[in-house]
């Protein structure tokens, strides 16, 4: 869903685990099992079961979720649907739901329940929620300037190992991120139906080194494709960071969630068009760090959380960046 910036999410607070419980608790969020609640955003359900042909768009309902006055939501598509190529497109909240489109050979079935989107959920921070304000509810804000994102590092809230030759990249208030040289494809099989929230195996990718010409790293037009960071963070229980590729247009597109408690690379998953042209020590990638006070109940990796996987999806293809 393309923004032109970041201002949705800035102007906003994000509530924590601790304040999701709280909302639902408090009838302020309703339909949402607390099951589907993660460090800092929730898992969201298909409404419907659908199949999502190659090169075709349909629109998903989200499960039906309904929020008091002044609560907004920002939602994504989880990062395994991402990395088979799949993109969403504005999300409406008049029609509960958003366009899938896949520009993939390979054909989808996405089946009603299946968690296949998250969302932050907050609001601005002085609205009013209940007898109090939106800020009332534990919840995080996201950091806009260098300086408050330098103070992260600094005090041992956000950790970015293997940067590049310029050190870690932060420019108007996001944490800039580069490739590492290695991108994985999914393997296509045209004549099977995938169901995309059920793949974890990383054997699914095929990986390969991007060819490199004279310090520039070329991406063949090639869908779907996903391009780890070279970078590895490492985020305490305070910290998320909600991740965007900046595309050929200069629009910012949603690139996925990095919940406080993680550890390891990201990814960009662009839909490639044209070939990729990019510099090795130039960011591809861009997040905003969201910074939560009180920290989350449950980070990243907790055994209350269906979300195990550290350091990389992409086994020994980025060995060298995690030793």
């Amino acid at each position: 869903m393309p923004y032109k910036d970041t201002r949705f999410l800035d102007y906003r607070v994000w509530f924590s685990d601790f304040g999701l419980e709280q909302v639902i608790l408090e009838d302020h969020l309703t339909g949402v099992d607390p099951q589907q609640i993660q460090a800092a955003t929730i898992d969201v359900l298909a409404g419907e079961t659908k199949r999502i042909e190659p090169l075709q768009t349909i629109f998903m309902p989200l499960q039906k979720m309904s929020f008091s006055e002044n609560i907004d939501i920002f939602p994504d598509l989880r990062s395994r649907m991402r990395r088979l190529g799949l993109r969403a497109t504005a999300f409406s909240p008049e029609d509960g739901g958003f366009p899938i489109y896949n520009p993939s050979g390979q054909t989808y079935q996405i089946n009603e329940g299946d968690r296949f989107a998250q969302t932050y959920i907050g609001g601005l921070p002085d609205n009013p929620l209940g007898d109090g304000i939106i800020s009332d509810i534990p919840h995080g804000r996201v950091l806009t300037t260098n300086d408050e994102v330098r103070r992260m590092i600094k005090e041992g809230f956000l950790s970015v190992r293997n940067a590049s030759n310029k050190g870690v990249l932060i420019e108007d208030g996001y944490l800039l991120l580069t490739p590492s040289g290695v991108m994985h494809m999914a393997k296509v099989d045209p004549r099977s139906v995938m169901n995309p929230t059920n793949n974890k195996d990383s054997s699914f990718y095929k990986a390969q080194t991007i060819s490199n010409d004279n310090g520039k790293l070329r991406v063949p037009r090639q869908s779907p494709i996903s391009i780890p960071s070279r970078e590895v963070l490492q985020l305490s229980p305070h910290v998320a960071v909600q991740l965007f590729f900046i595309d050929s247009n200069g629009n910012f597109q949603l690139d996925g969630v990095v919940d406080p408690g993680y550890t390891g690379d990201v990814a960009a998953q662009p839909q490639l068009h044209d070939a990729l042209s990019l510099n090795k020590d130039d960011p591809y990638i861009c997040g905003r760090v969201i910074y939560f006070e009180g920290g989350v109940k449950h980070p990243y990796g907790s055994k209350e959380r269906d979300n195990h996987h550290q350091g990389t999806l992409w086994g020994s293809s980025n060995e060298l960046i995690l030793s």
